[in-house]
């Protein structure tokens, strides 16, 4: 009999092989940044305020900030941190304002949006809820490019789910970003001119204005971390023979290796399917364990399969069962990377 090793199908507690291949918008020293302005950042004082910025705060070539907004991070006004920053900013605007458009849009309000670059020829406006699905990727970059402004209405709200993350969302304005009273915010805005954040308004991202100012009213921006991401493991197996005849025996072995030199891997689970020919010989001489996982090899059956194995940071486990082929021929040995769905790492 010819033919190959049948495709493995696993299921493990990682996140698969991202389907969108969009890189994120390069930011440079500007990633450090809760907010950054050309020219002025004002936060209302209180009563009203004050702001807090989770980042750092930088102006340049300006050199005023008006009120006094806690800044959980370092101050760069005026200095050479703030141009580099700016500078960096010009580049990741441009960056994302050269990406190819995926989809035309306009009123964000009420769509769900998967990864993607969206377009909107003048002002982009949000009113209401926008949900960005990640679709269990955590690497699913979201480019939102503005012709005009940006402006969202009175508690309008970026929404989030199934592994969308803040870091991942860039908001390219060809002018200025206006966010109203008690948004609730996510993404890095890259303002060509400024931006104005109404009050109680709160982003989970950066507010970066190239060229003009930064007017903050009782807000909080939190400058956003990307959680690690996690590769899934790797499967191989190989006969022990290229050819047995019918009615002969041969082994089939199976090594699962976790990349991840630094994340354990639980809840690892797979079932190959036998090729045509192929059946778990009697007895089925199992050897080798895998990750105190639960091997199952039923002689004569088509089928073996692993569950609830655990793998070490960067480790590997190997096992082997016997199989019989009903007709003779040659087996081809294949190794590929496995499937796999959303779960978590152990």
């Amino acid at each position: 009999m010819a033919g190959a090793v049948a495709a493995t199908t696993v299921l493990v507690g990682v996140v698969g092989t991202p389907a969108w291949a969009q890189a994120p918008v390069p930011l440079g020293v500007a990633e450090t940044y809760g907010v950054l302005a050309g020219q002025a950042v004002t936060d209302v004082p209180p009563p009203v305020g004050p702001s807090v910025i989770n980042g750092d705060l930088g102006v340049w070539p300006g050199t005023s900030v008006t009120g006094a907004p806690v800044v959980n991070g370092d101050t760069h006004v005026g200095d050479t941190e703030a141009m580099q920053a700016q500078a960096d900013l010009t580049t990741a605007y441009n960056f994302a304002a050269a990406e190819p458009t995926t989809s035309t849009v306009s009123e964000l309000g009420g769509q769900t949006l998967v990864a993607g670059v969206y377009t909107s020829p003048a002002t982009m406006s949000l009113t209401g809820t926008v949900t960005l699905d990640g679709q269990n990727d955590p690497n699913s970059v979201f480019i939102f490019q503005a012709g005009s402004d940006l402006i969202t209405a009175v508690d309008s709200r970026v929404s989030l789910v199934n592994g969308a993350q803040a870091c991942n969302v860039f908001w390219q304005v060809s002018s200025s970003a206006t966010l109203n009273t008690r948004t609730v915010f996510v993404g890095s805005i890259l303002a060509l001119q400024s931006a104005t954040l109404g009050e109680g308004a709160t982003v989970a991202g950066r507010v970066l204005a190239r060229n003009g100012a930064v007017t903050l009213i009782h807000n909080t921006i939190t400058r956003p971390f990307c959680a690690a991401s996690i590769a899934p493991p790797t499967i191989s197996k190989a006969f022990g023979d290229a050819t047995i005849p019918a009615d002969g025996t041969t082994s089939l072995s199976f090594t699962l290796t976790n990349p991840n030199v630094g994340t354990a891997l639980t809840g690892v689970t797979f079932s190959d399917a036998l090729p045509a020919g192929l059946v778990v010989a009697t007895p089925n001489g199992l050897t080798g364990s895998c990750g105190g996982g639960t091997i199952a090899a039923t002689a004569g059956g088509g089928s073996i399969s692993l569950a609830g194995a655990t793998l070490p940071a960067g480790g590997s486990c190997t096992f082997s069962v016997n199989v019989t082929g009903t007709t003779s021929g040659t087996k081809v040995n294949t190794s590929s990377p496995v499937d796999s769905n959303e779960s978590g790492p152990g």
